[in-house]
């Protein structure tokens, strides 16, 4: 995110580690969480665009990252970020276009929806994919 306006934050954690559940659970907390953050209601697409992608970060970090250790939604005003922070300091891995595997599509697909995206490493803890939606 740039600079400007403070920014504003909201955090989800659970203990379900590798457990399927803390997928809808996070979209659920989310619903209400952007909401929040943003202090208004979001677009039908912007909406559809996060529930997207919370599902498919929190997803890879319950299925190869060892669980959540945290979902956060932040906003600067001009961008909200999306940060899933897992266990594991191995980075995704997004699949080349030409590709013929049927899975690990879906970090590519909510990559290319959003203005940017990244790791950030957390030495001896793991690592935070995050995705950033110009507002």
């Amino acid at each position: 995110m740039t600079g400007g306006e403070t920014a504003r934050r909201k955090r989800w954690s659970d203990d379900r580690g590798r457990d399927p559940s803390a997928v809808s659970a996070a979209r659920a907390w989310c619903h209400d969480a952007l909401r929040a953050v943003l202090s208004r209601p979001p677009g039908e697409q912007l909406e559809g665009e996060v529930e997207l992608a919370v599902t498919e970060l929190v997803a890879n970090a319950v299925r190869h990252g060892g669980g959540v250790e945290e979902l956060a939604l932040s906003t600067d005003g001009e961008t909200l970020q999306i940060a899933v922070r897992d266990h594991d300091p191995a980075e995704p891995v997004v699949p080349a276009a030409e590709s013929d595997d049927e899975h690990g599509w879906g970090l590519l697909i909510v990559s290319r929806l959003a203005t940017a995206w990244g790791v950030r490493q957390h030495p001896g803890d793991g690592k935070s994919v995050w995705l950033d939606f110009a507002l």
